[in-house]
């Protein structure tokens, strides 16, 4: 089998072990770690906080707080802050991680494995250690099952396979170089985070009136539904046999639109009758938003900027053509992704029989509020240049996560010492 056929999450190569560098050694898993087991026995009218541990190393965080009575599974551990938790059935996709402080004295099932270190090793530096692509293959190869997604981890098999190991001193300062550099993600995550806040409730704000520009103050707005100051279109569906006059063109799907971007990794192409081609091609600045088909796909919304030619779009994608007399393009797809756009697609979307999806009745009613186009302009370019200082923001946070990838890549494996 070729690694193609596998998610990115997964790196079934052989595990290929280089000589170690100078004063380094090869030791195998056994030699620096154990498997640690706590069993507890639930209460039933006690509440126990459950863990999980996320894919692609994403580390461990809690699950949900149940009493006992409510765990399904009746076979529980402890964990202790410091521990490190492999998940049986996910370890081929990288799911392990260390249990942070807050964590301590959290409960999981036997799912899960948790090992420690004896003095050989520095745990927090296996946690690094566990992004390599080494770790993940021997975690692969010490899997069975013939389905990547029931892949079940065997702990003894992964016990023998060998690794190369810094002396301790070496261990504790790459783990503390790599954590300086995990610091600076998570600061900037966190400014992200509330930069997007702050942004949302500006937006909540000036979008419906509530916080007015002076030279706007003393003009009224508008409320008109959307059918009445755009025209609407759906997509192409894919299937249709016996065209005659074809021709292949890419076409955009809902796994493409992104909220506020596209994500154009993958781009599908469809045979298309000619004549429905200028019909169905998308025009520069039309709003496309996503009808739906699970919760967090509903009304996501995108400015196209022709960003591919002769583009044209899925029937699950609506193209919303503004007059932009009376309605900026920009302005509408910052209301609908507002809280006030949310909010009405929701509120559609529990009326419907499919319980995550608006139709296009309902996206002509969309109760548009409109001020004066010199008021939208001066709206969007406010939202313009906040989304700009994010993606600064985002641009500097994807920076520091490569910078840190390339150092684990020269620190783990002996190329760069310290």
């Amino acid at each position: 089998m070729g690694k193609e056929i596998y998610p990115s999450s997964v790196q079934p190569g052989l595990p290929r072990l280089s000589s170690p560098p100078r004063e380094w050694v090869q030791v195998s898993y056994r030699d620096v770690l154990y498997e640690v087991k706590r069993p507890i026995k639930l209460l039933s009218d006690k509440q126990y906080k459950l863990i999980t541990v996320k894919r692609n190393r994403g580390g461990v965080f809690p699950r949900e707080d149940l009493f006992g009575s409510e765990v399904k599974t009746p076979t529980q551990f402890i964990v202790k802050s410091g521990d490190f938790v492999i998940s049986n059935r996910q370890i081929v996709h990288g799911a392990c991680g260390v249990v942070p402080d807050f964590l301590d004295n959290s409960v999981i099932s036997n799912e899960y494995t948790i090992l420690h270190s004896n003095e050989k090793m520095n745990i927090h530096f296996f946690r690094f250690f566990a992004h390599s692509i080494y770790f993940q293959q021997t975690c692969f190869h010490s899997s069975i099952g013939v389905d990547v997604e029931k892949m079940v981890f065997k702990l003894e098999k992964w016990f023998d396979w060998e690794f190369n190991l810094p002396p301790l001193p070496e261990q504790q300062k790459i783990a503390e170089i790599l954590g300086t550099w995990d610091t600076a993600i998570e600061q900037l995550e966190s400014l992200i985070e509330k930069k997007q806040l702050l942004k949302r409730g500006l937006m909540q704000k000036l979008l419906t009136g509530k916080v007015r520009f002076r030279e706007f103050e003393g003009e009224e707005w508008k409320l008109q539904p959307l059918i009445e100051v755009a025209s609407i279109q759906t997509g192409l569906a894919k299937g249709k046999k016996d065209l005659i006059n074809t021709v292949k063109r890419p076409y955009l799907r809902v796994a493409n639109v992104q909220d506020g971007y596209l994500d154009l990794e993958e781009i599908k192409y469809i045979e298309v009758e000619s004549d429905k081609i200028d019909r169905y091609s998308l025009q520069y600045r039309d709003v496309l938003l996503t009808e739906g088909g699970d919760a967090d796909k509903l009304g996501r919304g995108h400015i196209w900027k022709s960003e591919i030619r002769e583009c044209l779009h899925q029937n699950h994608i609506f193209v919303v053509r503004t007059n932009k007399k009376i309605l900026l393009p920009e302005f509408f797809n910052y209301l609908t992704s507002s809280d006030y756009g949310k909010n009405y697609f929701l509120s559609c979307a529990k009326q419907s029989t499919n319980l995550a999806s608006i139709n296009s009745t309902q996206l002509k009613e969309f109760p548009v509020l409109l001020p004066s186009i010199g008021e939208q302009e001066k709206i969007v370019s406010v939202f313009e240049n906040w989304d700009s200082e994010l993606m600064k923001s985002i641009a500097q946070l994807e920076a520091l996560k490569t910078q840190k990838l390339g150092l684990m890549q020269q620190l783990l494996t002996g190329k760069c010492r310290v």
